[in-house]
């Protein structure tokens, strides 16, 4: 059975509710995101103007950079092939265009250097869901609080972006960009080469111009003591590690916590949300926390597809996909109501005085309004005037039968109306949300913490990569919540996995209350030793006793570089 929805109020399609979470909830790829990050940092938060060309086909640009004066012996036929090839598989991510989708185009660059941000890659910036936004808006946040100067904290991590992503670059703006950021390689500093070629392919495009001067806004953060945390690590993280890691590893680090935060930060809003919904009251993660917030994730650190601690990992990742089924209607609930309310001066509530949570429990309190479920009872007759009109007999019979069996469920309009627009949508908006849970979680890539087969949500579980436990032993080392502390230092093995259950929630050793059993503890001790394994294989680990509590780990970048290479420096 098929609902259309009208066009008519605005609003009424699909999912996305800003006043709830500013990111669009659909397919991401978080490799895309750097570039346009760097660009707000160097705009200081203002939109890029347009390209004047939308050409995204490939042999454009590598026809441009065949003919550099910097490139030399690439012009026969087989340095055009080695040229186009090394271009293809090093500098950027290659899509298909056209009705047919036979012609490569660019989707987007990979941030090997900071001048990325010149080109406009990915051409379509919905593609970014938002989250560029939302990351610069708390990164300048989370500095300003520090500072307590906006232009001071803007500054700072501008220098230090530059400091770690932009060397050798000449010609970046000194103070605050005017129209237009440029930049390009000095020609004397000594790079890899592939940072060279990256940097002399920026050569091709033109400067990035700026719209306009007004500095984007986004909607404020839900869960707030999470996004603190995230944004705290993200900052320390860069200050920190920008002279000790090469600039390659740092980026592939920040792309990991960046995916791996807007997972947690989406488990904590779904958990928020739905008790919220359910209970009309706030779990702790609605507002400034201190951690400790539901939901507890067991994370499987073994190798063993079909051991019981796979199973228990598993069984936390259904449990958490079932709830963001639940959060699809609780989403609606809140976005119609919001709508609703939004065109009547006595039920408008002025978001910009409240705080975010404050406001969703009044939107919920106006439910009952009987203006609300009049609104609501217009709306839903005109759904089933247009479903009625266009159908033919049968299809009828069987949409009449549907808003029948709503009318003798539910007694409240709202209520009808939400259930109708969860039946519309739960195979187009509602498959985007597990869309981004896939992607956040990270099931395509080799950082993630969920792992199974794409197109089987029944076979995902959460088991932590390498790569992430690599990013977030670095991050622990550095203690982000201490902000007296500006260098890594070997951690307790105890001290890290308490870190890891404060911060995100995430258990080895134990498992969630509801798997509490003599077999799942049994499990969870077994996976701690899994952990100790992977963190001595990962060259992290010193096992100083038997008892883990004096088992220690120690990053690998606690010196900083010199700019010979050699590690110089400790603190």
């Amino acid at each position: 059975m098929r609902i259309k929805i009208p066009n008519s109020p605005r609003g009424l399609k699909g999912t996305f509710f800003p006043k709830l979470f500013s990111i669009e909830m659909n397919n991401f790829s978080v490799e895309m995101l750097l570039p346009s990050l760097f660009f707000l940092v160097e705009s200081k938060g203002r939109r890029r103007l347009g390209r004047k060309t939308d050409s995204t086909l490939i042999e454009d640009y590598l026809e441009q950079l065949r003919n550099l004066d910097a490139l030399i012996n690439f012009d026969d036929i087989d340095g055009i092939r080695i040229l186009n090839k090394w271009a293809k598989t090093s500098l950027m991510e290659i899509g298909r265009k056209g009705r047919k989708k036979t012609l490569d185009q660019i989707l987007y660059l990979q941030p090997l250097t900071y001048l990325t941000f010149k080109p406009s890659f990915p051409t379509q910036t919905s593609r970014l869901r938002n989250v560029h936004y939302f990351i610069y808006k708390l990164l300048v946040d989370a500095l300003e609080n520090i500072e307590k100067d906006q232009n001071k904290a803007y500054l700072i991590i501008r220098s230090a972006l530059r400091t770690a992503f932009a060397e050798g670059i000449a010609g970046l703006p000194e103070r605050d960009a005017g129209t237009k950021i440029d930049g390009t390689y000095d020609g004397v500093t000594e790079l890899d080469i592939e940072s060279i070629f990256s940097l002399r392919f920026m050569d091709i495009f033109p400067a990035a111009e700026i719209a306009h001067s007004r500095e984007i806004t986004a909607d404020k953060p839900i869960c707030q003591g999470q996004a603190i945390r995230f944004m705290q690590g993200f900052v320390r993280f860069i200050l920190t590690y920008k002279d000790r890691m090469p600039a390659r590893e740092l980026i592939h680090n920040l792309q990991t916590l960046i995916n791996f935060e807007l997972f947690i930060y989406t488990l904590k809003l779904i958990y928020g949300t739905n008790f919220l919904v359910k209970n009309k009251s706030f779990l702790p993660q609605f507002g400034l926390d201190s951690g400790y917030t539901l939901p507890f994730i067991y994370v499987d650190f073994g190798e063993n597809n079909k051991s019981l601690s796979r199973e228990i990992a598993r069984q936390c990742t259904s449990k958490d996909i079932q709830e963001l089924s639940i959060f699809f209607k609780s989403n609606l609930l809140l976005r119609t109501i919001d709508l609703i309310s939004a065109n009547n001066p006595r039920l408008r509530i002025d978001y910009q005085l409240e705080e975010p949570h404050n406001y969703l429990l009044k939107l919920l309190e106006k439910k009952d309004d009987t203006y609300v479920q009049a609104a609501a009872d217009l709306i839903l007759e005109s759904i089933k005037s247009i479903n009625l009109e266009e159908n033919d007999k049968d299809d009828n019979a069987i949409v009449k039968e549907f808003f029948e069996r709503c009318d003798l469920q539910y007694s409240n309009s709202v209520e009808r109306l939400v259930t109708v627009l969860e039946q519309a949508q739960r195979n187009s908006a509602g498959i985007r949300l597990f869309t981004w849970f896939r992607d956040v979680g990270g099931v395509l890539s080799d950082y993630g913490i969920v792992k199974g087969a794409v197109n089987n949500r029944n076979t995902w579980a959460y088991v932590m990569s390498n790569d992430l436990l690599w990013a977030l032993v670095h991050l622990a080392a550095i203690e982000p919540d201490n902000p007296n502390k500006d260098f890594p230092d070997r951690i307790r093995l105890v001290d890290f996995l308490e870190f890891l259950k404060k911060r995100y929630g995430i258990l080895v050793k134990e498992v969630p209350q509801e798997f509490d059993s003599i077999d799942a503890n049994i499990a969870a001790r077994e996976n701690l030793s899994a952990l100790q394994r992977r963190l001595k294989q990962m060259g992290l680990f010193e096992n100083l006793s038997d008892d883990y509590e004096a088992q220690y780990i120690t990053p690998q970048y606690r010196y900083i570089r010199s700019k010979e290479g050699n590690n110089v420096l400790q603190n």
